[in-house]
């Protein structure tokens, strides 16, 4: 085998590899001996095959195979003749193995640089000295508020508003007749304003009052995430079953101990700045 080693970068370097016509024919003959011992064909028996039959039903995959092992054992043979310290994989491009002629390809690979002596002494180095504000905790005690957040009906007659949770029934007509991606669903829960199905079907939610039926005519537009709906008008037939208000719980006591173990809200604060202490 020879090689040589062509310098890209100071990070980057091609191995050109060449493997010997008769090392090429060596491993040929010696994948075609292992093939004719194992393949069946109908009119021979085994280990009697002809290699020109071989060669005319198995040639590519014996190629594939053969090339694969010369350039793993040749590259790792010139690897550690150069005593390159490569980092991640190899890119290697393989041609196609010809028979009777020497196997060339050539191996790109990055190593590991090179640092000389560096005079470090005297350079003005800027830290960043992060401080956790009260807002920060503010915005984590409010992401656990809102997680333990409960829901009640609204019993007073009043009409459905942005934010609230509502039950609904709902069925939705493509040109008049039913449509399978919007067959009637009963019971199905909308947080008006999070356009769940569609920013126009909450916007038609808002002012209906419980037990009200009301139809939401939507246009859906070209790019929905579902197909089958893109670009199609639906006139929604929609019952209001029920409105339900989110009940945030106060920021107290009694929070932290729903949290954790905690005694009072001020062992949860400490521990909020702590795990953002440890963040940053």
């Amino acid at each position: 085998m020879q090689f040589t080693v062509e310098d890209l970068s100071s990070v980057k370097k091609t191995l050109h590899i060449e493997i010997p016509r008769e090392a090429v024919a060596r491993e040929l003959d010696s994948a075609y001996r292992k093939l004719g011992k194992t393949a069946k064909i109908k009119g021979f028996r085994p280990g009697k095959v002809p290699r020109s039959v071989l060669e005319r039903m198995f040639k590519k995959d014996v190629h594939s195979d053969v090339s694969s092992r010369l350039i793993q054992d040749s590259f790792v043979d010139a690897l550690k003749k150069t005593e390159l310290e490569i980092v991640g994989r190899p890119t290697v491009d393989p041609p196609d193995l010809k028979e009777n002629e020497p196997y060339s390809y050539d191996a790109t690979v990055e190593v590991k640089p090179v640092i000389g002596n560096i005079d470090f002494k005297g350079l003005a180095l800027q830290k960043s000295a992060y401080q956790v504000s009260d807002d920060e905790i503010d915005l984590q005690l409010k992401a656990l508020q809102k997680r333990l957040a409960s829901f009640q009906t609204v019993e007073e007659q009043r009409e459905a508003r942005e934010g609230d949770h509502v039950i609904i029934t709902y069925e939705g007509l493509k040109d008049g007749r039913p449509f399978v991606e919007t067959q009637k669903t009963e019971n199905f829960p909308v947080t008006i304003g999070d356009g769940q199905i569609v920013k126009e079907f909450d916007d038609g939610l808002v002012g209906m009052k419980t037990g009200e039926e009301k139809e939401i005519k939507v246009q859906f537009p070209s790019d929905y995430e579902n197909n089958q709906l893109a670009g199609t008008e639906i006139d929604f037939f929609v019952t209001l079953n029920e409105i339900r208000e989110e009940l945030l719980p106060e920021i107290d006591d009694k929070l932290a101990k729903q949290v954790g173990s905690y005694s009072n809200l001020d062992e949860l604060k400490d521990q909020i700045r702590k795990n953002l202490k440890e963040g940053y």
